[in-house]
C-alpha cells in the first residue's frame, strides 16, 4: 500500500524511459479532465511505485517522441498545463519534478554537453506570457511567488545530480517564453536589458506556467533544466530550431535519466 505520492513532469524520451523503473506501471491515454467548464484530455501519463511511493510521470507533450502531440502553444490554448496539474493534485501528490531543455541567454550556464545543469531558484514571466488560472478549482487563487520553487524539492535534485556524478548551478532565473516559435534576437536583447540584476539567465516555454500553477495548488514544485542551446543572438550562437534542440539534449539523455531515478529512490526512501 503505497503512503505517498508524487509527480514528474519531463520530456516525452524520459518519461518513457522512467516508467520502466517502476513496479505495477500502468499507463492512460486521453483521460479526460475537467478545467473549470472545459473538458481538457491529458494525452498520456503512467501511474507506478517504488516501494511504498506512488509515482505519477506526465510526458508534456504527449507520447509521440522528437514531435509533440500537443506543443507549448497548444498546451496554453488547450489547457493542457492546467488538466496535467489538476490531475497531479487530484492523484495526491506532495511534490512534482520537472525535467526541462532551455536555451540559455548567459554563458555561465554551460551546454548540456558538460553534464552541468541548472536548478533555477527565480522565475519571470517574460514576454507573451498567457495566464494560468484554476478559478474556484485552485487552493489558493492569488499565491505568493516569494519563493516560486520548493526548497527541499530543489535539494532533492541537487543531491540526486550530485549523486549521479553530475554538476548543478543553484541559482538561475528561467523566463518564461510563450512558444512554438522560438525566442528572436531582439527579444534576447530586451530580455538582457530587463532581467540584467539576474545571473544564469535562461529561457523556456513550459515551466513558468507548471510553476504557477502549482502554486495555486500549494504543491511544491522544482525543477532542472538542461541547457541544449545558446539563446538566439548570443555571441557565436547557431539558429536555434527543434532540431538543435533535439541535437543539444542527446548528450545529457543518460545523465537526466540517472538524476531522475535518483529523485525518485531518494523520495521513495521517505515514503
Amino acid at each position: 500500500m503505497t503512503s505517498r505520492a508524487i509527480g514528474i513532469i519531463a520530456g516525452t524520451g524520459l518519461a518513457d524511459r522512467l516508467t520502466d523503473s517502476l513496479d505495477d506501471a500502468k499507463s492512460y491515454a486521453n483521460t479526460k479532465i475537467l478545467v473549470g467548464d472545459q473538458v481538457v484530455p491529458i494525452l498520456y501519463f503512467t501511474v507506478g511505485r517504488l516501494n511504498n511511493l506512488e509515482i505519477v510521470v506526465i510526458p508534456r507533450h504527449g507520447p509521440t517522441r522528437d514531435v509533440p502531440d500537443r506543443g507549448p502553444a497548444e498546451l496554453i490554448i488547450q489547457k493542457g498545463h492546467e488538466a496535467h496539474l489538476l490531475h497531479m493534485h487530484h492523484m495526491g501528490v506532495s511534490a512534482i519534478y520537472a525535467f526541462n531543455s532551455v536555451g540559455a541567454i548567459d554563458r555561465t550556464v554551460p551546454l548540456a554537453s558538460e553534464l552541468t545543469f541548472l536548478v533555477p531558484d527565480q522565475i519571470a514571466r517574460g514576454f507573451s506570457s498567457f495566464p494560468h488560472s484554476l478559478g474556484k478549482q485552485a487552493k489558493k487563487v492569488h499565491p505568493s511567488m516569494h519563493k516560486p520553487f520548493g526548497k527541499r524539492e530543489r535539494a532533492v535534485l541537487i543531491d540526486a545530480a550530485a549523486r549521479a556524478s553530475a554538476k548543478t548551478i543553484d541559482h538561475g532565473l528561467y523566463i518564461q517564453s510563450v512558444g512554438d516559435c522560438f525566442e528572436t534576437a531582439a527579444e534576447i536583447s530586451a530580455y538582457k536589458l530587463l532581467y540584467a540584476d539576474y545571473r544564469n539567465r535562461v529561457v523556456g516555454m513550459t515551466a513558468g506556467a507548471e510553476a504557477s500553477l502549482a502554486q495555486q495548488l500549494q504543491i511544491p514544485y522544482a525543477l532542472i533544466c538542461a541547457n541544449c542551446n545558446w539563446a538566439e543572438g548570443t555571441e557565436g550562437a547557431a539558429p536555434v530550431d527543434h532540431e538543435l534542440v533535439l541535437e543539444g539534449m542527446r548528450p545529457a539523455a543518460v545523465m537526466m535519466d540517472q538524476i531522475a531515478e535518483n529523485v525518485m529512490m531518494a523520495e521513495a526512501s521517505h515514503a
